[in-house]
């Protein structure tokens, strides 16, 4: 099983003696069946390890298991915050079905809940959880920053635009179910992602088990395979691609369901500034600055590969801003600690914007643009060269700080 090899656990305790564990694998005489993942997911949705597949979609909150839906019977359904939806398939490794059928089996399902729309869906949750679940925001009310109105709006989108992420759980993940979603994302579309998480159960002497949930090692670089669903119909299609030449040299990768909502939130506030702004990161790769998605597009740069990385700051979805971070990142004691070039920075991109170094009392810094606001990202675009110029000044400093330079 390539790629899915374990080495043994023990529990170490504080006097330093340890106990071994003993893998369990669930084979075709063991007892446990799919509803014992099933339910250990809806007691314990914290075991998808969504920090690995798609980082704002947490936390994870249970809606029910088994839901009933014209493509079949969902084994778990999840619903996130700012209104993601999960689904899940239990599958395990002594089930023949852990192949080609989970895939097409997982497309389906997430067809059916985009025909479902948010009242249907919550008409079907009530009925598989006898009526003590009627509503989606009733279990997110509590942890979520939006209002009713807001979360229900999400809902819908992404309900309408088929944006779902379906996880495929197993037992043991067999390597031709890991090629087929390999296989997938070379052909990606933009909107349902699916990924593998796999569940290993370790026996501990006194007969519990230790549960260890993983993204398997031959998915970490195609964590996700996505498809594109429209009006209930699947389809499979090339993937939006913006020329590039990365740093790596490695071929463009896929968008996830996260950076995929932030460039639709972007282009709906701002319309044409998304695909400027997905050109500016492709350009920035060069210099060693790579993007992370949440609510914001944080830009994150190693001027070396020795070097850890920081925050040069976050473009937001109205195309804000927040250059702060780069001053933070060369000035603070735990970063570089170097406060002139810091301020070298700062000035730097002062000038470029035409703005002003703004200070705060709690010593930290920012520029705003010669309004006095927070600059748009627009404002870095049309003078980029010159940022660029600047970053390559500054990371050459960098190298000649740390005996680096070439």
């Amino acid at each position: 099983m390539t790629g899915s090899q374990y080495g043994a656990p023990r529990v170490v305790s504080s006097s330093g003696s340890s106990t071994g564990m003993a893998r369990r694998v669930i084979d075709k005489d063991d007892p446990l069946d799919e509803k014992f993942v099933q339910d250990l997911l809806h007691d314990h949705p914290d075991l998808l390890p969504m920090v690995e597949i798609e980082p704002d979609y947490r936390p994870v909150i249970s809606v029910c298991r088994e839901l009933g839906t014209d493509a079949g019977f969902i084994d778990n359904l999840f619903v996130t915050p700012s209104g993601g939806i999960i689904l899940a398939e239990c599958k395990l490794m002594k089930n023949p079905q852990m192949r080609r059928e989970v895939i097409a089996q997982t497309l389906d399902y997430t067809a059916s809940l985009q025909r479902m729309g948010l009242q249907e869906l919550e008409a079907a949750i009530s009925k598989t959880t006898n009526g003590s679940i009627t509503s989606l925001w009733s279990l997110v009310s509590k942890v979520t920053d939006l209002d009713e109105n807001e979360f229900n709006d999400a809902v819908t989108r992404n309900l309408r635009r088929g944006r779902i992420l379906g996880v495929i759980v197993g037992e043991g993940m067999r390597e031709e179910t890991e090629r087929l979603v390999e296989s997938l994302q070379l052909h990606a579309g933009l909107h349902t992602a699916i990924a593998l998480v796999e569940l290993s159960l370790w026996k501990l002497d006194d007969g519990s088990m230790v549960v260890m949930p993983r993204v398997p090692m031959k998915t970490n670089l195609i964590q996700r395979a996505v498809i594109d669903i429209r009006d209930g119909n699947i389809a499979v299609r090339e993937p939006d691609r913006v020329a590039n030449k990365s740093t790596s040299g490695s071929a463009v990768r896929g968008k996830s369901l996260t950076e995929a909502e932030f460039f639709e939130r972007m282009e709906e506030q701002v319309p044409g500034l998304a695909a400027q702004v997905q050109q500016l990161a492709v350009e920035l790769e060069d210099f060693g600055v790579t993007t992370e998605f949440a609510k914001t597009m944080i830009l994150r740069w190693r001027p070396h590969p020795d070097m850890k990385p920081g925050s040069l700051g976050y473009i937001h979805s109205d195309g804000k801003f927040d250059m702060g971070d780069g001053w933070a990142y060369l000035h603070d004691h735990h970063n570089f600690n170097l406060p002139e070039l810091a301020e070298q920075y700062l000035q730097g991109v002062s000038r470029i914007l035409g703005g002003k170094v703004r200070r705060y009392q709690n010593d930290r810094a920012t520029v705003n643009s010669s309004s006095g606001k927070t600059p748009n990202v627009s404002e870095i675009i049309v003078k980029k060269s010159d940022w660029f110029d600047l970053l390559v000044e500054i990371k050459t400093e960098l190298e000649a700080e740390a005996g680096l330079a070439e």
